[in-house]
């Protein structure tokens, strides 16, 4: 004989359930997807804009100082020497070769504990010798999207290892 677990709830307590699932889960599911989607689109022309655009012509006219200074947080410049900084592009430049575009190849907000949301971003870099994508954080910071951490992807782009770039 089977046993139906259904009816070992009554009535109520279903459409409670169900009534949650309706009245909480899924408008809380439905804003997280808009947040995903639609925020996104409307933030990566001016990631693309009012970043990448002038951080590519810091980098092109070697000013350094600049690129790092204007278009990177208080966190990452506390974390990147300028001295690093210079490095790390020059490194990159050496493997790659001049930097002639930035373009956003797609943008996922996301949240992490302990971190404000941030804008986690692929950017392909169009260089001498080729693309290569980098991944991006992006945060907003008195009303500028600012870069917070870069990453360059592992074997195979599986992985992501923090460079300063």
């Amino acid at each position: 004989m089977s046993h139906d677990d259904s009816s070992d709830m009554p009535a109520w307590a279903r459409y409670l359930l169900l009534g949650v699932f309706f009245l909480l889960v899924l408008p809380i599911a439905i804003y997280g997807m808009y947040r995903q989607i639609f925020v996104a689109q409307e933030i990566a022309p001016r990631i693309q804009k009012d970043l990448l655009d002038p951080y590519q012509a810091a980098l092109a006219q070697g000013d350094f100082e600049k690129a790092r200074s204007t278009y990177t947080t208080t966190e990452y410049q506390q974390r990147v020497s300028v001295e690093e900084y210079r490095q790390g592009i020059e490194k990159f430049r050496n493997e790659f070769g001049e930097i002639s575009l930035l373009s956003l190849h797609e943008c996922t907000e996301t949240k992490e504990p302990g971190r404000p949301w941030f804008q986690r971003c692929v950017v392909h870099y169009h260089t001498s010798k080729g693309v290569v994508a980098v991944s991006f954080e992006v945060v907003e910071q008195k009303g500028q999207y600012l870069i917070d951490r870069t990453f360059r992807y592992g074997p195979a782009g599986q992985s992501r290892v923090e460079a300063v770039l």
